[in-house]
């Protein structure tokens, strides 16, 4: 029988999100992190990732919540967020959303699986993938479903899964339905990869 584990991004795939340049007073996030005092060429990945807090509980990003996310991610059920950023992100992001939306996003997120875990990077590398697959597997998982809106990170992800059963979804957030191209399914929004993951159940 088998048992599947939806892995998601959360920036701009789960959570789609834009700079609020009024509201900030700053062209983009970099701006504000050197308004900060901080020197691009010498911060760390974690003090990058940190300065997200106040952005996200402030306001100062506009975060929404994806078109059917309740709804699919309640289907899908065992899901697990892979970020590069520091796991309380979750925690800023949900304290604004909820006012939006009456509802805590983390109650559809088992698990927080984030670059931290493995080091200070907020990069992610095949290792890292590997090794969460591998243990997931173990703990008796059969398939991975990976959900990004970036390609690359796509086809970064399909290549360091080698040897497990993976299937992938590009979000274009286009609402132009799903498709297969460039070795995974484009989808326009979460509704597609709900409709096409019921043919594996």
């Amino acid at each position: 029988m088998s048992k599947t584990l939806y892995i998601w991004d959360l920036a701009g795939t789960l959570f789609p999100e834009k700079w609020n340049k009024e509201k900030s007073g700053l062209p983009d996030y970099r701006s504000y992190v050197q308004s900060l005092g901080y020197n691009l060429k010498t911060i760390t990945p974690r003090e990058w990732e940190l300065a997200y807090e106040n952005p996200y509980r402030k306001g100062l990003f506009d975060l929404a919540i994806a078109d059917g996310f309740s709804e699919v991610l309640s289907w899908t059920n065992d899901n697990a967020a892979f970020t590069t950023g520091n796991r309380e992100q979750l925690d800023w992001r949900a304290e604004q959303l909820q006012k939006k939306y009456s509802f805590d996003i983390r109650d559809n997120l088992k698990e927080i699986y984030s670059t931290f875990d493995y080091g200070e990077t907020n990069l992610k590398t095949p290792e890292m993938i590997k090794d969460i697959l591998v243990k997931k597997r173990k703990g008796g998982y059969t398939d991975f479903v990976y959900t990004d809106d970036k390609l690359e990170n796509v086809r970064f992800f399909l290549g360091a899964a080698g040897g497990h059963r993976v299937r992938a979804y590009h979000m274009k957030n286009d609402g132009q339905g799903l498709r297969e191209k460039d070795g995974c399914w484009q989808i326009g929004n979460l509704y597609d990869m709900m409709k096409n993951e019921k043919l594996y159940v």
